[in-house]
């Protein structure tokens, strides 16, 4: 995305330039401004997706890049454009809701790509009849643009999720480990099914020599896709809305602290919140 947004901005910084000349017009002290902002703010863009890669935090990045964007229209808005406050101000607010309600991964990537690639180019157009636009017909025009980008991301969404019957009789685990079939089949795994956690710990001074499980067991049912004997990424808890596990595994919690103790020596305490959406 960083990388589309920034050949988009050289294109557009290119033609306008070239526009501005063959009129014998002179870019603005404020427009110049405007694109150093805008320049200043994609830059963060980019720092950011090639952050999440070393530090994690990935499920965040489209809705970071539509907060930016948002803030970059805001910016344009109070020197230029003033309908573009309200647009950019729509699309902050979207952003940290995306966030705070923790909508799932793959429909903010279909969101952000609904906006920048059919809202920003709308929104061109909207701008252009905006003057002659009355105040109620320019708020409909926000409602009917934010609808639409919604309406298209929300049918990319449905039709690149996954293809399998989720109506399908799950079978039991027990069943599953005498009858293993080739194709798709839904496990349910009820409360209290062990699920050990097995541990490699490696690195420059510690490492794992013999796996030992922890042992760990179900607190809701869960049921899970396997296809040919293997998970296949979709899962749901509790009766819920069947999900992929890119993204919905979070690890909001982790504490290590290292101590020595007189009686066994030196040990490693740590403890570990795991969330996975429901």
């Amino acid at each position: 995305m960083g990388g589309v947004l920034t050949t988009a901005g050289l294109f557009d910084y290119r033609f306008t330039r070239r526009l501005r000349w063959r009129q014998d017009r002179t870019l603005s002290f404020v427009q110049r401004q405007l694109t150093k902002v805008w320049w200043i703010l994609m830059g963060l863009g980019v720092l950011m997706s090639v952050a999440t890669l070393f530090y994690g935090g990935g499920y965040m990045i489209f809705a970071a890049w539509i907060f930016l964007v948002g803030l970059a229209l805001v910016i344009h808005g109070l020197f230029s454009e003033q309908p573009l406050e309200w647009y950019g101000a729509s699309m902050m607010l979207a952003s940290v809701l995306l966030l705070a309600l923790r909508v799932d991964y793959q429909l903010t990537q279909w969101l952000a790509a609904a906006l920048f690639g059919v809202g920003l180019p709308l929104l061109g157009l909207i701008l252009r009849y905006q003057p002659q636009m009355r105040r109620l017909m320019a708020l409909s025009a926000l409602v009917g643009w934010g609808l639409l980008v919604c309406l298209m991301a929300e049918a990319g969404y449905q039709m690149t999720r996954g293809s399998f019957d989720p109506q399908a009789e799950p079978i039991r685990l027990a069943d599953f480990a005498v009858d293993q079939v080739r194709g798709e089949q839904i496990v349910s795994l009820p409360v209290g099914s062990p699920v050990p956690l097995y541990l490699i710990w490696e690195g420059n001074l510690l490492q794992s020599s013999e796996l030992e499980p922890i042992p760990l067991r179900l607190s809701q049912p869960l049921e899970i896709l396997m296809r040919d004997g293997v998970p296949e990424g979709h899962y749901r808890i509790g009766g819920g809305e069947w999900r992929e596990i890119s993204y919905n595994f979070r690890v909001p919690r982790l504490t290590i602290q290292a101590l020595i103790d007189k009686e066994t020596g030196p040990r490693i305490d740590t403890s570990l919140r795991v969330e996975i959406g429901e």
